[in-house]
């Protein structure tokens, strides 16, 4: 109702990507703060995009399992609770 703009990713960004699954996400503004998108996660920018990019990854398995594995790999080594913690105490 207030027609806000998001420009932070949300926890299911995180989550997907600790689960080891391939994501498409909608181009935030601070996401590659914290995902390299086309590397370890997938962005789109129109419904065409997100639609171009559906068909190509169910076609192209082993790039899709490839994007998911780097996913998993980032948020497990920059994105757990300890590492956040660790950061948030380096700041304090």
């Amino acid at each position: 109702t207030h027609h806000l703009e998001g420009h932070s990713i949300n926890p299911r960004t995180y989550e997907i990507s600790a689960c080891g699954t391939m994501q498409i996400t909608d181009a935030r503004q601070d996401l590659p703060r914290y995902y390299r998108p086309g590397y370890d996660i997938e962005t789109f920018t129109t419904a065409a995009e997100l639609q171009r990019k559906i068909k190509y990854y169910l076609h192209h398995e082993e790039e899709r399992q490839a994007l998911a594995w780097r996913g998993l790999l980032t948020t497990m080594n920059q994105h757990t609770f300890t590492r956040r913690i660790a950061q948030l105490l380096g700041h304090v």
